[in-house]
């Protein structure tokens, strides 16, 4: 079946490429109507982005941490040296002739992805979450308020349905820097759009965690298990935010950043000039 024809139901060894040509809504395009807006939106859609190093390697990464055996059999380790000299030129050619088909990782980056992937997997509770059957399982629904077809990736599935697992690489990992980069990159409007997804394909979906991995030695990880609170407010921004593209699809409208609208100084600057003004007033009081 072609997967841009896709039904809904839970649908498993469908390759990231096709996933992301299927027809159907993302979490990730959410984002953009969330800190941007409806007209970026419609770009984004018309003109995808080409894969980048940093995605390539984002890939390889989850590959190697999710389905190694696909991971061994898809990259290889290139030939490190000067790719300008002859003799590496021809060791690597010889190497792409051995390995007809497997695509060549820098050493460096083949070698972190070995370092996250033996992390996570020696990790007592990363380990466990992705001890399960399902991995890159993906999901597609109707959003029952909209009608509209809905799409998404569940890294991993606990065997009794009830756990989305989703692994995410980070600089930070602590408890301190990832409750910010939760909101930073909509990880809560996720939570709450797959376990929406889980449920509307007849999975007991309750809790989704995420196994936050740092992309720098020692690649220092945390299990962190989003709260309800957080995933009910998620879960409000979601309904925004699929009732704006809805309006888009309906009048085939899709407008640019609001306005003219007041603008102003952030909070941080008004507390710098507030901190600013009260020194001042001190100086002079002891003048």
């Amino acid at each position: 079946m072609d997967p841009e024809e896709l039904e809904p139901g839970l649908w498993p060894g469908i390759e990231e490429q096709a996933y992301h040509s299927l027809l159907a809504v993302s979490q990730s395009q959410l984002k953009i109507l969330r800190f941007q807006s409806p007209k970026h939106l419609k770009y984004s859609i018309l003109n995808p982005k080409p894969s980048t190093p940093a995605m390539q390697l984002g890939s390889a990464v989850h590959s190697s941490i999710l389905t190694p055996d696909i991971f061994d059999a898809t990259y290889i380790r290139e030939i490190e040296g000067d790719g300008r000299s002859k003799a590496v030129k021809d060791a690597r050619a010889a190497q792409a002739a051995e390995h007809p088909g497997v695509t060549p990782l820098k050493a460096e980056a083949f070698d972190q992805c070995l370092a996250m992937r033996e992390a996570v997997l020696s990790h007592p509770d990363a380990s466990v979450l992705l001890d399960c059957q399902r991995k890159e399982l993906t999901a597609v629904w109707e959003d029952e308020a909209t009608g509209l077809l809905c799409r998404g990736r569940f890294d991993a599935v606990s065997d009794d349905g009830a756990v989305i697992v989703d692994v995410k690489t980070t600089r930070d990992a602590s408890k301190a820097a990832f409750s910010k980069s939760i909101y930073q990159f909509g990880y809560e409007v996720q939570a709450a759009t797959y376990l929406d997804g889980a449920i509307a394909n007849g999975l007991p979906a309750e809790i989704f965690a995420i196994a936050a991995v740092e992309s720098e030695p020692p690649h220092c990880l945390c299990v962190y298990q989003i709260s309800g609170e957080a995933i009910d407010a998620g879960r409000q921004e979601l309904r925004r935010l699929m009732r704006m593209y809805s309006d888009c699809v309906d009048r085939d409208e899709w407008p640019d950043y609001p306005g003219p609208v007041e603008i102003t100084l952030p909070a941080y600057a008004w507390k710098q000039i507030e901190e600013r003004v009260d020194n001042q007033t001190e100086e002079t009081t002891d003048e």
